[in-house]
């Protein structure tokens, strides 16, 4: 049942997306729910960062798919003065 729910968030905001023509979607970890999952876009559609944790993975997008890989990345400020 949850694994229905994702699957049904997940296309209503793809219906609801002001900007048809690129969907960006940074998505931490998707937690292993079922054996399945599924994404469903009509348009272009971008996934940074994306995990998911699942036997078997279904895509199905309209126009062009996209997946990027991200970095961790690590910032420190500081400032030192001498004498």
């Amino acid at each position: 049942m949850k694994a229905l729910l994702l699957q049904m968030d997940i296309i209503m905001i793809l219906k609801h997306l002001e900007n048809k023509d690129l969907f960006q979607s940074y998505m931490k970890k998707i937690n292993k729910i079922s054996p399945k999952a599924t994404l469903t876009s009509e348009e272009d559609t971008t996934l940074k960062g994306a995990t998911v944790d699942a036997n078997e993975l279904e895509v199905t997008v309209g126009k062009n798919l996209v997946m990027q890989s991200l970095q961790d990345t690590q910032t420190i400020n500081g400032s030192s003065a001498g004498g």
